[in-house]
């Protein structure tokens, strides 16, 4: 049976572009599954940042580095644009080739009160076409979710 790095790590190799990861401890999964990436970015001469989305700090850096002028283009210079999940699921389809976005608590997004968000939802469907060409993930977090069955076939 593959660990959840062996499996993180050939999905981003493949270019798998939806990935949900049930975790008692997102922290400690960001950091474990980041340095995993960029590992994987190092040996295949690949770039492309890593980045961690909540409700309260908005869009952050995973690993500490400088990704100030990564998000000012993704805000036009507004990071309190990125606090609002729709909205940040609307420019996240600007980031690099490469990158890897981790959304924090996901299940209170996608189905608070256990029905489908469909503005969420969209969200994250509009993203899988234009992340499977260019080897971006995005990552939902959470301790446990039922994922809605518009998303069930999409999201590894």
């Amino acid at each position: 049976m593959q660990t959840l790095l062996e499996q993180i790590r050939r999905a981003y190799l493949v270019s798998t572009p939806l990935v949900s990861i049930a975790t008692p401890d997102a922290a400690a999964t960001v950091a474990s599954v980041t340095q995993e990436i960029e590992s994987v970015q190092k040996k295949n001469g690949k770039h492309g940042v890593l980045l961690q989305w909540d409700a309260v700090r908005g869009m952050t850096s995973t690993s500490g580095k400088n990704v100030k002028g990564d998000l000012s283009q993704l805000t036009n210079n507004n990071p309190e644009a990125l606090l609002n999940p729709v909205e940040m699921l609307s420019q996240i389809v600007k980031i690099e080739k490469g990158s890897v976005v981790f959304v924090h608590n996901a299940h209170l997004l996608v189905a608070p009160d256990g029905k489908p968000a469909i503005d969420i939802v969209q969200g994250i469907q509009n993203l899988r076409d234009h992340f499977k060409r260019d080897q971006r993930m995005l990552v939902l977090l959470s301790p446990g979710m039922t994922m809605p069955r518009e998303l069930a076939h999409d999201v590894m």
